[in-house]
């Protein structure tokens, strides 16, 4: 008697070959990509031994690469050339830029939001309302910064073909690039009144340094003028006075020490006769 698979052999005898061949193609196409991937990884391999650096407990990274700025890059772009990007802060009354020149995005959000305090139960500390108004200070100059670039790709969308754009566009990343450079420095500058409200927890650290030791001095003696103006003024004779009584007391103690030496002296000799008479009888 036939199988159960016998009698749907003979009834679909070209459908089962069909399947058996596009499954035997499918095979060999994975043996295909198999012999792919195993050539690839010898190539792979190779070049590990052909690398003079090579070291099965070493994984290699790109490397950056370094930019030195050239004359003909700073003529075209002085920004580059700045050295002193986190004391790059500009004057209140500069007039390198004017964030007026710069359009506003509908999109966008400039002013950082507030802290969450949980309907006034939050309560923070001043030390933690000063950071935390540091940070919104800094989110808020962030987003303005995006207004110069929205304002570029606009006018590059409107005008594509500007013969000026070449110029236009050297103008910009100037501008941009001193924008980034003012804000780090005013940071660099919050971050030195952070470390000279404390002084006393400042620990030493490799690399450059915001604080100088003119700034440490400078503090301090700001520090001992504000003592010394809080100081209460002492008369001279109740300084005097004090320090007779002082020296007063003293001799009065040494002086009772001694009469209680005597006394004891005294007594001792009393006690050391009387033994002597009892002995003597």
């Amino acid at each position: 008697m036939p199988s159960h698979d016998d009698s749907i052999l003979s009834v679909f005898p070209d459908a089962f070959q069909a399947i058996y061949a596009r499954l035997e193609a499918q095979e060999r196409r994975l043996e295909a990509q198999e012999r792919t991937l195993e050539a690839r990884d010898k190539k792979l391999d190779e070049l590990r031994v052909n690398d003079s650096l090579a070291d099965p407990h070493i994984s290699q990274k790109n490397r950056s690469t370094t930019l030195t700025p050239n004359p003909d890059l700073l003529a075209q772009y002085p920004a580059v050339g700045e050295t002193q990007f986190f004391e790059a802060a500009l004057p209140k009354n500069h007039t390198v830029f004017t964030m007026a020149d710069y359009h506003y995005n509908t999109n966008m959000e400039y002013q950082a939001p507030a802290l969450h305090t949980l309907g006034g139960h939050l309560k923070l500390s001043a030390h933690a309302k000063a950071f935390d108004d540091t940070l919104a200070l800094y989110q808020t100059k962030l987003a303005h910064l995006t207004r110069p670039l929205d304002t570029f790709a606009h006018e590059l969308v409107q005008n594509p073909h500007d013969p000026h754009l070449r110029q236009r566009f050297f103008a910009f990343i100037n501008t941009f690039r001193i924008m980034l450079g003012d804000i780090a420095g005013q940071m660099s500058h919050s971050r030195r009144e952070v470390g000279l409200s404390a002084v006393s927890q400042i620990s030493l650290a490799k690399g450059p340094s915001l604080l100088t030791l003119d700034d440490l001095t400078e503090r301090r003696r700001q520090a001992e003028a504000i003592l010394t103006a809080s100081e209460p003024v002492v008369d001279p004779k109740t300084v005097e006075k004090k320090s007779q009584d002082k020296r007063r007391s003293r001799t009065q103690k040494n002086d009772f020490s001694k009469k209680s030496d005597n006394r004891k002296f005294r007594q001792g000799q009393q006690l050391q006769q009387e033994r002597q008479k009892i002995q003597g009888q």
